[in-house]
């Protein structure tokens, strides 16, 4: 409800320093900004969550970690293709508002889909308290950023990317400091081959009794997490088209059919409806019981990454 409260008052400090025009092309910008999060790195955000518990029972958080890794690194090489095609097309068009605005969004979009996979993740190892702390920490410094920003160095709506790619950095080393120590399975090595001390006058039988059988552990086939996230995550990737398509359908008709001054107020009517909804909402869940899956994740609340790639992207990038 913090974050609901604060964006509200956002909205009031933007438009004190943002003309109606200025203000529509950040919504833009904003709406623009959802989609490397709709269609990638939300959908895979629920696949890491289902998976999580999986991999601790089995073990293998080490080959899970890896596996994630390797997902986001290719996402983020999409976003960042995609962003400077995007910029170059907008350079050599002679549009350098969109140029700028396609490569901060394509690295913010990386930076903090990144941070929020581990907000999930350590949410759901109960280290809900320090990832409560770091969401909403970060939360609260991309508005301060963006207000601070625009008040000291100037009124350009690309000002407020660039704060909340600062305030998504910051967490970054921030949390680059507690996630391992939420996950020490992870990053501590193991020493899986240990030396027994053996007494100097305990006899050790060098051959063992003939109807002795030791039976040998048979290790866990370690499942292939990358192929696994990615095929339980592709429906919410159609999902997301639709889901984008119609967020942004609104905004664009309004920019094609009337003009970015429309957009702007259109933007802050639907931005305080939404989120007084969301507040509505969020204050029912608190006398509401939520069922828990296995591992500890709550079943459909704030244990689930849609709260960083729908709705939360929603929040501040809308």
């Amino acid at each position: 409800m913090l974050s609901v409260l604060l964006v509200i008052a956002t909205t009031k400090f933007l438009t004190t320093f943002l003309s109606e025009a200025d203000y529509g092309q950040l919504a833009l910008y904003n709406i623009t900004a959802t989609l490397p999060s709709t269609f990638f790195f939300g959908p895979v955000g629920q696949g890491i969550l289902r998976f999580y518990p999986i991999a601790k029972e089995k073990q293998q958080l080490g080959a899970f970690h890896r596996a994630y890794n390797t997902l986001h690194s290719y996402g983020a090489k999409a976003a960042l293709a995609a962003g400077f095609f995007a910029a170059l097309t907008c350079w050599f068009t002679g549009n350098l508002n969109w140029a700028i605005a396609s490569v901060l969004i394509a690295v913010a979009s990386i930076v903090y889909s990144r941070n929020t996979y581990r907000y999930g993740l350590q949410n759901a190892a109960r280290k809900r308290t320090l990832a409560l702390g770091l969401e909403t920490g970060e939360r609260v410094l991309q508005q301060v950023l963006a207000v601070a920003l625009l008040w000291f160095l100037t009124g350009n709506p690309l000002i407020v990317l660039a704060g909340y790619l600062v305030a998504s950095v910051l967490f970054s080393f921030v949390n680059g400091y507690y996630y391992p120590k939420s996950f020490p399975e992870i990053f501590t090595p193991t020493h899986p081959h240990t030396h027994t001390p053996t007494h100097p006058h305990t006899h050790t039988p060098t051959h063992p009794h003939p109807h002795t059988h030791t039976p040998t552990p048979t290790p866990t086939p370690t499942l292939s997490y990358t192929s696994d996230i990615l095929k339980y995550s592709w429906p919410f990737i159609l999902f997301g088209v639709f889901f984008w398509i119609q967020n942004a359908s609104e905004r664009w008709t309004l920019e094609f059919l009337c003009d970015t001054e429309t957009v702007g107020r259109y933007a802050v009517l639907n931005q305080i409806g939404f989120q007084s909804l969301n507040l509505l909402f969020g204050s029912i869940s608190y006398f509401v019981p939520h069922p828990v899956q296995p591992g500890g994740q709550p079943a459909g609340t704030a244990g689930s990454l849609s709260m960083q790639t729908g709705s939360t992207d929603n929040i501040f990038w809308s």
